[in-house]
């Protein structure tokens, strides 16, 4: 039954689909007939204008032609011949209606906008939206990238052309309609006050203007665009945006830049101060010369909103990427100093910045970014062999010290083998009961090996079992009674005097070479620069 059901259902959109097809080739029909009936009426209309030029011509005493006068005559059975319509000049076609021009939806429409058209309101709640990719939290390091996407957003819907009464401009002199001095808020906002602002304002509000509409647009991407903390800021200033029950989008955009930074001269010698140190900030980036170009345009752009201009920056940008660690960048950059000290080239910061950031790209690409050298490869050999050197020096050096005894159950450690036993326990043989069974002593188990518990010992206390035993630590004699090394097996035996004096010969060498080797490159570096 449920198939069934399936089936119908799937055959009934089918149909309908069927449906909606003839209803498209209909309409696609209909058109067809509209214009064919259009081009029908245009030549009836024509042929009817040029049929009554005889009778206008017959009405003034001019009569046609007669077949027996001279005009020959149809052959009987042919219908009458229609004379052919002269060419006429001054039939023009009728052109299409000029379509005014605009890159937005928004710029398109001067004047007011109808919000109670879909496309009024469709410009105003895409004007109100947040601006794309941030949440601004009225901090100083992200201001410039707030105030460049507001830029691109207030282009967008005109709010900073004067053409269609842009709001972002501050009129200073002047009235709304005819200013004569105006001042951009994004670009220079360090150069106009809050109460420029408002004044600015107060010269529309009153009116039923475009500028209101967008003020309020503007408010609402700001709001949209703040985090939950920056908002919290700005609301303590809520009389200084709401003027009589509007908000005021230029005015809270002042207050908001006001929260993001200090406005005072000591912020200007702060940027200036700044820009003469980016050899720093190259350390501090880790040699990333992107964010190092990001660092310098976002002060540049501090200081020319504030109306003052970074005159030495080409300067300071070449001492700034000659901290540089990676060696072939910094010969890059020597070479386009060379280049510009010796007039060979029209060099300013903005392209030096995108020469570097190119150049930074492709190392980075290429994987030859920071790549060592040969004298770094050479340190970093020498550096390694003198570790290992060293390493193997204090093992000498640790082979004629006696190693102290550690109790590992009491966590101490004590130099001397009794600890406080009887002198000579070691030597001691127990009672006969005794000689199979273990002793604990120093944390460790000791067992009694010789020859009459199955070991090949002399008789003594030791770590190992008497059926484990080797017979190792049995000290032997040559030929002339002297006794023999008891370092035997795997055991290295102590370094003599004259190797230890060996290596520490071989460590002051290699410090030396280190070190020379060390001082060559710093040498080299400061050539360089």
């Amino acid at each position: 039954m449920a198939a069934n059901n399936a089936d119908h259902d799937q055959m009934v959109l089918d149909n309908l689909e069927d449906v909606e097809g003839i209803d498209i080739e209909l309409a696609l029909m209909q058109e067809e007939l509209d214009q064919a009936a259009a081009a029908v009426a245009a030549v009836a209309a024509r042929a009817a204008a040029n049929a009554a030029e005889p009778e206008a011509a017959n009405a003034e005493g001019e009569e046609a032609p007669h077949p027996e006068e001279g005009g020959e005559a149809a052959p009987p059975g042919d219908p009458p011949r229609v004379p052919t319509p002269p060419q006429r000049d001054d039939v023009t076609e009728i052109e299409d209606p000029v379509i005014p021009f605009a890159i937005t939806p928004a710029q398109a429409i001067k004047g007011v906008l109808n919000l109670t058209t879909k496309m009024g309101a469709n410009i105003y709640q895409e004007g109100c939206k947040a601006l794309p990719h941030i949440e601004f939290a009225c901090e100083e390091q992200n201001l410039s990238a707030f105030i460049r996407l507001l830029g691109y957003k207030a282009s967008s819907y005109g709010w900073q052309d004067v053409r269609y009464g842009g709001i972002i401009d501050i009129v200073l002199e002047g009235t709304s309609e005819e200013p004569t001095k105006t001042i951009n808020l994004l670009s220079r906002y360090g150069e106009v006050t809050l109460t420029e602002v408002q004044h600015s304002v107060r010269g529309y509000m009153h009116e039923q203007a475009r500028a209101c509409q967008d003020e309020h647009m503007l408010f609402n991407t700001i709001m949209n665009t703040l985090t939950i903390e920056a908002k919290r800021k700005v609301i303590l200033y809520e009389r200084d945006y709401i003027y009589e029950g509007c908000m005021i989008g230029t005015s809270l955009l002042k207050i908001v830049i006001r929260e993001s930074h200090i406005d005072s001269n000591a912020q200007i010698l702060a940027l200036k101060r700044s820009l003469n140190q980016l050899g720093t900030y190259m350390v501090e980036v880790k040699n990333d010369i992107t964010a190092f170009n990001n660092h310098v345009r976002s002060q540049t752009d501090a200081l020319m909103a504030r109306g003052v201009k970074a005159s030495d920056l080409l300067s300071q940008l070449f001492d700034g990427y000659k901290e540089c660690k990676d060696e072939t960048f910094r010969r890059y950059i020597q070479t386009k100093l060379d280049d510009y000290e010796e007039g060979q080239s029209d060099m300013t910061s903005t392209k030096l910045m995108l020469m570097a950031e190119t150049k930074f790209k492709t190392l980075v690409a290429s994987s030859k970014w920071e790549a060592p050298t040969e004298q770094d490869t050479q340190l970093l050999a020498l550096t390694a062999k003198l570790k290992q050197t060293n390493e193997n020096f204090n093992k000498y050096k640790q082979g004629n010290n006696k190693k102290p005894w550690k109790d590992k159950e009491k966590g101490t450690t004590k130099s001397g083998a009794d600890q406080g036993l009887e002198k000579g326990w070691k030597t001691k043989q127990p009672a006969k009961a005794l000689l199979n069974k273990s002793v604990k002593a120093l944390g460790r188990e000791w067992y009694w090996c010789s020859k009459d518990t199955g070991g090949k010992c002399d008789g003594v206390f030791r770590c190992h079992k008497p059926s484990e035993c080797h017979g190792t630590a049995v000290k032997k004699t040559d030929a002339l009674g002297n006794k023999g090394n008891k370092y035997k097996g795997n055991k290295r035996s102590p370094p003599s005097k004259h190797e230890s004096q060996e290596k520490e010969k071989k460590v002051k060498s290699l410090t030396a070479q280190l070190a020379e080797l060390t001082k060559s490159t710093s040498e080299s570096e400061d050539d360089t620069e």
